[in-house]
Order: C-alpha cells, then sequence, then structure tokens
C-alpha cells in the first residue's frame, strides 16, 4: 500500500477516533473474559468491546489485578499472517497514563523493529476517559523475522486500565508495501471507534440503555 493510501487511511482513523470513539456503543458489550464469559460485572464500570464474529480464543491470564484475553481470526492462522486482538486489564493503583503508555509500547517495539513507524492517531477524553489510539508500523523484526501492524487503544478508567490491541504479523515488508488495505484500515478504524468505556452508577460516564449492549453485527 503506497503512503498517499495510508494517510488517507489513518485520516480515517482520525475522523473515528476524534468524533467520538466510545462515545457510542454502536451495539459493543462488555470484553468477553477469559473464561468466555463478560469480563466486567453488568453494573458499575464496563468495557464494551467483543472480538469480531468468528474469532477464536488463542490465550487467556487472569492473575490477580491483570487480565488478558487474545483472539485469533480462524482464517489467518499461518506462519504467512495472524490477525490478533488482545484485550488487557489491570487495576494496580495508580492507574497510569494512557498517552505514556502507548509512548512506552511505542519505544519498546522501535527497540526491536528495522523500519518502524508510529502514526499517533488520538488522545483526549472519550466518554469522560483519558484516552490514546496510535498505529505502528514494523517492516522486520523477531526470530523468525515477521513483520507487524498493531493499532492500540489504551484507557484510563476509575477502576481499572485497559489496552484493546489489534494485530496483523505478516512476512517481513519493506518501504510502503504495508500489509493492510485502504477498505481494511478503514475496518480497523471502525472497530476501534467502537471501543468504550462507561459506568452504570456515574452519570458523567454514561452507558447505553441497558436494553441497547446486544451485537446487533
Amino acid at each position: 500500500m503506497s503512503r498517499p493510501s495510508l494517510a488517507w487511511a489513518l485520516t480515517l482513523a482520525l475522523l473515528g477516533g476524534a468524533g467520538g470513539c466510545g462515545s457510542e456503543s454502536n451495539g459493543a458489550r462488555p470484553a468477553a473474559g477469559p473464561d468466555g464469559a463478560r469480563a466486567a460485572p453488568q453494573t458499575g464500570e464496563l468495557l464494551l468491546a467483543q472480538p469480531p464474529a468468528g474469532w477464536v480464543e488463542v490465550t487467556s491470564l487472569n492473575r490477580g489485578q491483570v487480565r488478558i484475553v487474545e483472539y485469533a481470526a480462524p482464517d489467518t492462522l499461518s506462519p504467512d499472517r495472524l490477525d490478533l486482538l488482545r484485550f488487557e486489564s489491570q487495576g494496580s493503583l495508580p492507574l497510569p497514563d494512557p498517552i505514556e503508555i502507548a509512548g512506552a509500547m511505542s519505544a519498546e517495539m522501535a527497540g526491536l523493529c528495522q523500519g518502524f513507524e508510529d502514526f499517533p492517531i488520538h488522545s483526549g477524553f472519550e466518554n469522560g476517559y483519558p484516552t490514546s489510539v496510535r498505529l505502528l508500523t514494523c517492516q522486520a523484526y523477531g526470530e523468525p523475522v515477521r513483520g507487524e501492524i498493531r493499532m492500540t487503544k489504551a484507557i484510563r478508567g476509575s477502576e481499572q486500565f485497559y489496552i484493546v490491541t489489534r494485530i496483523r504479523r505478516t512476512a517481513p515488508f519493506e518501504g510502503d508495501a504495508v500489509p493492510v488495505s485502504v477498505e481494511e484500515m478503514a475496518e480497523w478504524s471502525g472497530y476501534f471507534s467502537r471501543v468504550s468505556l462507561c459506568d452504570t452508577r456515574d452519570a458523567a460516564h454514561p452507558c447505553p440503555g441497558a436494553a441497547d449492549t446486544g451485537d446487533r453485527d
């Protein structure tokens, strides 16, 4: 994909993020937990997010204050391509700043990559919560060598810190040949625009109506 195409896709991402990423549920539900159940209770602070239809759980961790669950697209489970979606939450106080965490993740990836780029997409408040979204591209890293595209949304709630990350691992690539099409990047951006945090007890962080939390996709 050429650089103008990537820039256009990022414009779509900016419109999704700055335009209320998290302010509307668009059919999202509380994120599934490692046991397949919803990670959050039906009252209180809720992360409204779900893996795309048909994705399968491949990794989970539930240890103390840290919860991680990872899903994969079943049609991408190959050495040449792997699409992943990772939900993370942790409740250790003090909760970190989303911009600092996103920057630290970028710096860590930059240290491992050849041909690294960082695109800050959006930082600000969404539904009253500090939020940061970034897109990272890595042409080659690791052993065996592979390329990676990563979009991350970090949200500091009142009780938990949340990170939602979408990852595509591929064969190494060069220059502007980023292995995500404009249409796919628009879909990624739309997905993250629907990832939301809310609190049923707090009017400053309103949730969609109880009857509007089902997945209508």
